[in-house]
């Protein structure tokens, strides 16, 4: 996450606020894919679902600080960006059966009080549709290969 997350991917002088909110959504589905990509090579299930959500939330700290510090108007929210986080990840982990109380501990989380608005908000809804409409078309172009 560290690399492909440059400044100008979050600079709002040069990007709409959407397109900042999908570019650190779309960062956090690269992650969880590379995640669940090493779970599975290392066999990880024996360190139990527990162990990988205190992982996702500190990966999730960990880009919040990152993101701060390459954010030059400093004017993203924390819960904004542990919102997207959650999101990002719970998408990749509820398709993986074994990897269930992860994706459903994701999900409580962001039914939490202080997140319960952000779905709600303009750009947030519009990034995340374009992030979907961008997802059927590249599953679309896959099965026709």
């Amino acid at each position: 996450m560290i690399q492909k997350l440059t400044p100008i991917l979050l600079d709002l002088n040069l990007n709409s606020r959407k397109t900042v909110y999908l570019n650190i959504y779309q960062n956090f589905l690269m992650t969880a894919i590379k995640m669940l990509m090493m779970f599975d090579t290392v066999k990880f299930l024996r360190s139990g679902n527990g162990f990988v959500f205190e992982i996702i939330e500190k990966l999730i700290d960990i880009a919040f600080r990152i993101i701060k510090r390459k954010d030059k108007t400093k004017s993203l929210s924390f819960l904004i960006i542990k919102w997207l986080g959650y999101r990002g990840f719970h998408q990749m982990f509820e398709k993986c059966t074994q990897f269930a109380q992860v994706a459903n501990s994701l999900a409580k989380e962001m039914e939490l009080k202080q997140y319960r608005r952000i779905s709600g908000i303009k750009e947030i809804s519009l990034a995340l549709k374009r992030q979907e409409e961008d997802a059927e078309l590249w599953d679309k172009f896959v099965t026709e290969l």
